[in-house]
C-alpha cells in the first residue's frame, strides 16, 4: 500500500468506532485514504476521521461496481497472504 491508496478496516483489534470504523460494522461501509507512510499507516476515513494502523490491520479498497471483480481481487490477496 502507499499514499494515496483506497482502503477498508475489515477486522479490527480497536473498538469499532468512528475512527476505528470496522467495514459493514456499526458505521457501515466506510472507506478511508492512506495519507502517511512510513512503520505505521495514517488513514483519512471518509467521515473525516483519522487514526493510524499497521499494514495487517488494513485492507485495499478496489472500487468498482462489478461486486465479482472485488470478489475475485479478495480471493487474491488472500492467496497473497499465505
Amino acid at each position: 500500500m502507499k499514499v494515496g491508496d483506497r482502503v477498508i478496516l475489515p477486522l479490527s483489534k480497536y473498538k469499532n468506532s468512528y475512527n476505528n470504523p470496522i467495514w459493514d460494522g456499526k458505521y457501515g461501509r466506510i472507506v478511508g485514504t492512506v495519507i502517511y507512510k512510513n512503520s505505521i499507516y495514517k488513514v483519512k476515513w471518509d467521515n473525516g476521521y483519522y487514526n493510524s494502523y499497521s499494514k495487517e490491520d488494513l485492507k485495499p479498497y478496489y472500487e468498482s461496481s462489478n461486486r465479482i471483480n472485488n470478489l475475485f481481487n479478495d480471493i487474491i490477496e488472500e492467496c497473497n497472504g499465505i
